[in-house]
């Protein structure tokens, strides 16, 4: 969700010739003296440092028109979720594209700046690829017939897509295609076919491709022979949750399908994104102020907290064989691939440069984040106090205890944009899943969107506001309503 920050840099990228070096983490800015993005000979320019042994490894690749339904490419972004950063590398595109780091939120995080929480709608562990066509299409019809192609090393990561820019003019009349990661083409690094896709169920992960890293270090060509592995062995925590849904004072909406277009969500046109929800403060009317936001409740978030059923997601940090989407005939399968919680800041409001996002692999690795009903908390709390409580190179939220309930909870600082919520690839199956929650065509039909204990049951996420007057006004304080709110519903969550 980048529309404003990627319109600009796509301008200067175009205009001014802006560079990335490969491999760069610098987003938005002219590097000079860069290399183009790859090389085709660069594997062979490196014979010397290919590793003796045989490597494992895996590529992908995507080829796609230049012209779609009568209009010229625009742009694409590539995203990936919770990538190993080993892993990862700009993408090698075929002529006449070219691409950049468009924002690199873990390199980010890791030298102490988290700008990706600003306005855009970025998630802290992900990382977005940029490419654009270095020509104008709409006026070179020959070209605009070819082809083009985006390819590279299989980044590990639990999630990656690409979304297909095309349009007569620019951002926001557009048009849009989504390409889901398990469409994308999978070969060895000598180019031989029947190399299984990791996001096909029953395939080996990129995990299990031991020396894709150095793959992608030292531009390898070796033959892809994964070690096949067993599947994760975490258990479920399916079924267990029978406290009662109610709901709260604020509102989750799913975006509409002009917002969709107009925040670059990633969905193909004309239909409302299933991978967001969101809870928006005055800063998304601000950026949008064309939108009719009447029958949307916008919120000044302050204090309060976030109950939610944390999912069943995939970790591919840990797992060497791709379980699939969870169904009745598949109940290793995941509730979805990848699922967090982001607090995202106004540009033009105070920054408080912490960390913003947490996700649902947060909840479930680290000890006592979750109850025995496989609910988690976060709490929100003006930015000066979640500053001062962050601890100085941390690139995770700090953290409360909350003994009554036997757990801790991340504090994130409470948004003036938006409270985004994503949903990576939900199964259809899956009760929590965003499908659930009706699509409106319009931003002024949202309020038919919403995203609560009638569309999702107790899968929805519950925020709380506590207002002023309420009796809170440091952590502690918050920490005791939010115990007393959850005995109060009627039922204990241990």
């Amino acid at each position: 969700m980048a529309a404003l920050q990627f319109l600009w840099c796509l301008l200067a990228a175009f205009f001014a010739s802006c560079r990335c070096v490969e491999g760069a983490s610098v987003p938005y800015q002219e590097k000079k003296g860069c290399k183009a993005d790859v090389e085709a000979n660069s594997m062979l320019q490196l014979k010397d440092e290919i590793p003796k042994k045989r490597e494992s490894c895996i590529r992908y690749s995507f080829t796609f028109p230049l012209m779609s339904n009568g209009r010229a490419f625009k742009f694409f972004i590539l995203r990936l979720y919770n990538p190993s950063v080993t892993t990862a590398s700009i993408p090698t595109v075929s002529w006449p594209l070219k691409t950049s780091v468009f924002e690199d939120a873990l390199a980010e995080a890791a030298s102490g700046s988290y700008r990706g929480a600003l306005e855009d709608g970025f998630d802290q562990y992900a990382i977005y690829y940029a490419g654009f066509s270095l020509l104008n299409l709409t006026k070179r019809k020959r070209i605009a017939k070819l082809n083009a192609t985006v390819s590279g090393f299989f980044p590990n990561v639990a999630y990656s897509s690409l979304q297909l820019m095309y349009g007569p003019g620019a951002w926001p009349d557009l048009s849009m295609l989504e390409v889901a990661a398990s469409s994308y083409i999978t070969t060895g690094t000598l180019g031989q076919r029947g190399t299984p896709n990791p996001f096909i169920a029953g395939s080996p992960t990129v995990l299990a491709y031991t020396h894709q890293a150095e793959c992608v270090t030292h531009a390898t060509t070796f033959l892809a022979t994964p070690k096949r592995q067993t599947g994760s062995s975490r258990g479920r925590m399916r079924g267990l949750a029978d406290v009662a849904c109610k709901d709260t004072n604020t509102k989750l909406y799913r975006l509409s399908a002009d917002m969709t277009v107009l925040v670059m969500a990633d969905s193909a046109t004309g239909s409302c994104s299933d991978s967001y929800l969101i809870s928006p403060a005055q800063g998304v009317v601000a950026t949008y102020p064309d939108q009719d936001f009447s029958n949307v409740d916008v919120y000044n978030f302050s204090w309060g907290f976030i109950r939610m059923r944390v999912p069943f997601v995939f970790n591919n940090s840990g797992e060497k064989i791709y379980q699939g989407s969870y169904s009745a005939d598949n109940s290793d399968g995941y509730d979805v691939n990848y699922w967090s919680v982001s607090a995202n800041v106004a540009q033009n409001g105070r920054d408080p440069n912490v960390p913003f996002t947490v996700n649902a692999l947060m909840m479930q690795e680290q000890e006592r984040m979750m109850t025995s009903t496989g609910h988690s908390y976060v709490l929100f709390a003006p930015m000066d106090f979640v500053i001062n409580m962050t601890a100085a190179n941390s690139t995770t939220p700090p953290k409360v205890n909350l003994p009554k309930l036997g757990i801790s909870a991340y504090v994130l600082a409470a948004p003036s944009y938006a409270f985004i919520f994503r949903y990576k690839v939900p199964s259809p199956d899956w009760p929590g899943s965003t499908e659930n929650v009706p699509c409106a065509a319009t931003t002024a039909e949202m309020n038919s969107s919403v995203a609560n204990c009638e569309t999702l049951g107790n899968w929805a996420p519950q925020i709380t506001r506590i207002g002023e007057g309420e009796g809170v006004e440091t952590l502690a304080q918050l920490a005791s309503v939010v115990q007393g709110a959850v005995f109060s519903h009627g039922k204990q969550h241990k």
